[in-house]
């Protein structure tokens, strides 16, 4: 009897983890139904930003030279191609040719037109020269196109040849049109963490992914992704592993 007594607790114990578990599955869909979202398709990754970027966000997605912050956005843009979803890659240090390299090492797939190499433009002098405010044309030129994300590469590399008395002024516009435009934007940045941010677009911006080193791994440098800021969202704070095998990005847990 008290074998039998025991035995019901557990499994009734056992029904409520279950119940619980569930619940908490139901809140976190209900969660993200309230908001449509665009997919990184960085596995795990998602999970932890509540399904994904909320369509219509200004996202920067900082880090140092050399953390695959080029390849992160490729693979959103050539992920939610293959669902049908429109993009643009607004290049202004890489070229096309670079982009496109990359997009077949990585094993994915993208159309070249997708890509616009600003840069070109750039390089010509005096075009370069006369082409006025390059927010203001960058914004001219999405509105033509009629795409539903986009990255810009780099701001940095816009700030550089655009003479803005008040940088952020002019920044704090660009998102905002960019908003006006309903663009889910990935705006790349060399910034290595809040403190590198010189115009405080971090606060201007809805969300800030983060890429970086994990020095302190005995087996050797490795990449870890961070949201550090994502509004309308109840998102993880931790660092992650940030992993790249078998043309798949995935997260994993990093261990003490």
């Amino acid at each position: 009897m008290v074998e039998s007594k025991a035995s019901l607790k557990k499994e009734i114990e056992r029904m409520q983890k279950q119940l619980e578990a569930l619940t908490t599955k139901l809140d976190s869909l209900a969660t993200v139904s309230e908001v449509d979202r665009v997919r990184t398709f960085v596995g795990g990754f998602d999970e932890k930003i509540g399904g994904g970027i909320p369509q219509g966000h200004v996202v920067l997605l900082a880090g140092p030279s050399g953390t695959m912050k080029s390849s992160f956005a490729l693979n959103v843009l050539s992920r939610n191609a293959q669902e049908g979803v429109s993009s643009a890659y607004l290049a202004l240090e890489e070229t096309k040719g670079s982009l496109m390299k990359t997009v077949s090492e990585l094993g994915l797939e993208l159309e070249e037109e997708s890509i616009v190499d600003i840069g070109e433009m750039r390089r010509v002098e005096e075009t370069a020269k006369e082409a006025g405010d390059w927010f203001e044309i960058m914004i001219k030129f999405l509105t033509k196109k009629k795409t539903s994300i986009v990255v810009l590469d780099s701001l940095d590399a816009v700030l550089s040849f655009t003479n803005h008395n008040f940088p952020r002024d002019a920044i704090s516009g660009f998102f905002h049109s960019l908003r006006e435009l309903g663009l889910t934007s990935l705006i790349v940045s060399e910034a290595e963490g809040p403190a590198k941010f010189l115009h405080h677009e971090d606060r201007l911006a809805d969300g800030v992914i983060t890429l970086g080193y994990d020095l302190s791994n005995k087996k050797g440098t490795k990449m870890m992704i961070h949201c550090t800021k994502m509004r309308h969202t109840k998102h993880s704070m931790d660092y992650y592993h940030l992993n790249f095998d078998k043309g798949e990005f995935f997260i994993s847990q990093i261990k003490d």
